[in-house]
């Protein structure tokens, strides 16, 4: 009774909100990140190897539990050159060939490496990423493919960004003040 009189008549302290599980966010990313860097549902090996790795494991949990981690971002470094994909193609199937080639890693910071490394960027909305309201409503997620950071940039400012925020103002009326 001491600890609930405490704090007053009221102010009772507000529940903790939950926090998604580490394995729901990873089940999450195994079903996004193959369709947006491979183009296929299928899970690669090296990605599930990524999602389970102690390390990784640890930035997901700091990522959905952080107020202050407010970026993830998942990277896929392409293993061979073209001029070795070519010579491997006769003999193996493009898509496994495609997946023995590549690593995966999973970052707290975006962050630009080569020119030929894609990756998927998740951005968190709220604080953290809860537990009781679907995670694709409370993360962002952006691909940035193979190519220049300022063409990505002008590519979604001019074709994404803009013409979302010029509808906004549309739709809203403000523009008429």
């Amino acid at each position: 009774m001491e600890g609930a009189s405490d704090g007053g008549l009221g102010s009772p302290t507000p529940p903790e909100a939950a926090v998604v599980d580490v394995k729901n966010f990873s089940n999450y990313l195994r079903r996004v990140v193959p369709l947006l860097l491979e183009g296929d549902p299928e899970v690669p090996i090296e990605l599930d190897t990524t999602l389970k790795d102690p390390l990784h494991v640890d930035y997901i949990r700091k990522f959905l539990a952080d107020a202050q981690t407010r970026s993830l971002l998942v990277t896929r470094t392409p293993l061979k050159d073209e001029e070795e994909s070519d010579e491997t193609s006769s003999t193996e199937s493009g898509a496994e060939s495609e997946r023995e080639r590549a690593i995966y890693s999973i970052d707290l910071d975006i962050h630009y490496t080569a020119p030929k490394l894609s990756s998927v960027a998740f951005i968190k909305r709220g604080a953290i990423v809860d537990a009781d309201k679907k995670i694709t409503s409370q993360v962002r997620v952006i691909n940035l493919n193979e190519g220049s950071p300022y063409e990505t940039l002008h590519s979604y400012i001019s074709n994404a960004v803009a013409p979302y925020f010029k509808s906004f103002v549309r739709k809203s009326g403000k523009a008429d003040r």
